[in-house]
């Protein structure tokens, strides 16, 4: 079958309506503000450390600065059970505010820190932040020296495997051979984890009591603007983050091989990859979405925006998602690599093609939803919704050729030579009887000319019928009707009426063929019945005329005369008025002898005559034989109590 497929011309509206970007995020990238990760107020935000002092209880030596700026060593007791002497690890993240500059920062809270169990070597602290976050920077106070060696690792998978980012080591080349040693001076950018050996920020001393050594970790200040680039990232993203303190400080001494931590702060936003400026939800990590994306972190474009690939914002690219110009006939569509572009998803109302810009095959487009005209379409005057953009073509099973489809446009079917219409359901002029079985759809009037209107070969479309001339007829117009003869192509009423006399002849027919007429007794002659033979004669109808204005009345006479004395319906000088229960007696009847007659009143009514009576008395009734029948000279009773309708003058 040869399918034609029809573009649609016109553009309807989106199913969705999308909400104007807004902010930050109007034609360029925008990220949500940095913000502490460590916010216990989240209950999907754990931190969990795998040593702590204090249970049971130990001593451990802790180095002070006195007053005169010397180090001293003091021993302690970690002691879990009682407060003044614990160091949970709620301490990690109990720093102070503090104003600096007119703005309010957060400052270790010297006075408290975490502290793990001596020679605890490999301690870690986890931070779970129960969803996607993109991490950037991380600093931890030590209160305790500093550890040998450590590590920092993200995890994407909710702590089932972790990746490494950056290895800190008094001796990288004896602590992690395997990894590249890093300048602190001069640090590479690179998407991987090196090694560094000098401690970044660390004071030897303080202005308060104790020393306090720092580690900084920050890929966005190192990365700069690239930081936000997709690769970049998707690198830094976490969904737990931990830190591996691998071997701890005190050249051996159990005394002073621990960790202990004043304050770890970590910073980071939630991931919407350059799509949003701002966070919802009971963690804080829904984006709010902008530039035509969805999802818990803009990760993908809306269902009709996917005329291209999704991308992460950067910059000043926001890389917005894109319509895919679905015309309004599908809920989504798909990036098609190979096409490179979007594909709809299941075209509805009847459409198909990459943007549900064609009408499937068998189906033509509704002119009625071309802009413009559909204002003009009424949907009471038409077989079909005015918004409907595919019609079926619905071509007859009949009348159309096998294995065709309509016009994508005009809707017109390709029909059999003999049809025609639209949905080829109709047989042209001057054929009729459509059939599927009829390789032409329909068969030709086979009319007889002579007989037919105009001489054409016209008929129904249906049934064959032929139109006739005025005194044809049959299917094909190839007979005189009767009462007519002699069918003649000239003839404009194709037969001659035979007007056969009304008194001379049988009936009103005559041989359709001769024209002769039928003609009463054997002396009446003549094709019409109009002529008797020598001899004979044929008297008038009303050979015997009665008057009724000289008729007699059980009533006062009222004659009513009228024009046309003696010619067309009225003779005599008019009428006779007879009211209602009148009798009127025709007393001078005289008949010349006997036989059959008829008797004809003439009369006019504005309205019905009820009961109206007409009899025959002889004046001396006797008995008397009329051909072969005796009668006994009664009362003949021609007509009794009969209602006559009315009449006008010819009425009769």
């Amino acid at each position: 079958m040869n399918h034609l497929w029809t573009a649609l011309i016109i553009l309807t509206a989106a199913i969705a309506t999308v909400a104007q970007d807004t902010g930050e995020c109007n034609n360029k990238a925008c990220y949500p503000s940095f913000e502490d990760l460590i916010v216990t107020a989240f209950i999907n935000r754990t931190v969990s450390v795998s040593s702590t002092c204090g249970d049971p209880a130990n001593d451990y030596e802790l180095i002070y600065i006195n007053t005169q700026g010397e180090e001293m060593l003091i021993q302690e007791t970690c002691n879990a059970s009682i407060p003044e002497e614990s160091h949970p690890k709620d301490y990690l993240y109990d720093s102070l505010k503090e104003v600096q500059l007119g703005v309010e920062v957060d400052v270790p809270n010297l006075d408290t820190w975490w502290q793990s169990t001596n020679n605890a070597d490999n301690t870690q602290l986890i931070l779970s932040l129960g969803d996607e976050f993109l991490f950037q920077s991380m600093t931890i106070a030590f209160r305790s020296p500093r550890p040998q060696d450590m590590c920092i690792e993200t995890s994407i998978d909710y702590g089932i495997t972790y990746k490494k980012l950056q290895y800190y080591a008094q001796d990288c080349a004896s602590s992690f051979p395997d990894i590249p040693l890093t300048d602190i001076n001069n640090p590479v950018r690179v998407l991987e984890a090196t090694c560094i050996e000098a401690y970044y920020q660390g004071d030897s001393s303080t202005t308060v009591p104790g020393t306090i050594q720092q580690v900084l970790y920050n890929p966005a200040s190192l990365f700069g603007s690239s930081f936000f680039a997709y690769e970049s990232q998707t690198y830094f993203l976490a969904t737990d983050i931990r830190v591996t303190l691998i071997t701890a400080p005190g050249s051996g001494d159990p005394l002073r091989s621990f960790f202990a931590v004043v304050d770890w702060d970590v910073t980071g936003q939630c991931a919407c990859f350059g799509h949003a400026e701002e966070c919802m939800g009971e963690n804080g990590a829904d984006c709010i979405c902008q530039h035509n994306t969805e999802g818990k972190n803009c990760e993908s474009c809306l269902p009709l925006y996917n005329n291209r690939e999704w991308q992460a914002g950067f910059g000043s690219s926001a890389n917005e998602c894109e319509e895919c110009g679905c015309n309004g006939h599908a809920t989504s569509c798909h990036y098609d690599e190979t096409k490179g572009t979007g594909v709809c998803d299941d075209c509805t109302d009847n459409t198909t093609g990459d943007k549900c810009e064609l009408c499937l095959p068998s189906y033509f487009i509704n002119p009625y939803t071309i802009p413009g005209v559909n204002e003009t379409c009424d949907e009471s005057l038409v077989s079909y919704p005015c918004d409907q953009s595919c019609l079926s073509c619905n071509c007859s099973v009949e009348g159309t050729k096998m294995n065709t489809d309509c016009d994508g446009i005009s809707g017109q079917c390709e029909c059999k030579t003999n049809v025609e219409g639209r949905a080829c359901d109709v047989c042209k002029d001057t054929y009729w009887n459509l059939q599927p079985s009829n390789p032409n759809g329909c068969q030709e009037c086979t009319c007889h000319a002579p007989g037919s209107k105009d001489t054409s070969k016209f008929c129904d479309k249906e049934t064959g019928q032929c139109i006739c001339k005025a005194n044809t007829e049959g299917a094909l117009c190839d007979k005189c009707k009767d009462g007519a003869f002699s069918l003649q192509a000239s003839n404009p009423d194709g037969c001659t009426l035979c007007n056969c006399d009304i008194g001379g002849a049988v009936a009103s027919l005559c041989d359709k063929d001769s024209g002769v007429c039928g003609c009463r007794g054997s002396h009446i002659i003549g094709r019409s019945c109009n002529e008797t033979e020598a001899g004979y004669y044929v008297p008038k109808l009303d050979g015997l005329l009665y008057e009724a204005e000289l008729a007699s009345s059980d009533q006062p006479i009222v004659i009513e005369e009228q024009p046309g004395h003696g010619e067309g319906d009225v003779t005599g000088i008019g009428y006779l008025v007879v009211s209602e229960g009148g009798t009127v007696t025709f007393s001078n009847v005289v008949v010349p002898r006997n036989q059959q007659y008829e008797v004809v009143l003439r009369y006019q009514s504005e309205s019905l005559w009820n009961s109206f009576s007409l009899t025959l008395t002889m004046n001396s009734p006797e008995p008397y034989s009329c051909g072969d029948i005796d009668v006994p000279g009664d009362p003949i009773a021609l007509v009794a109590g009969t209602d006559l309708p009315a009449a006008s003058p010819s009425g009769k």
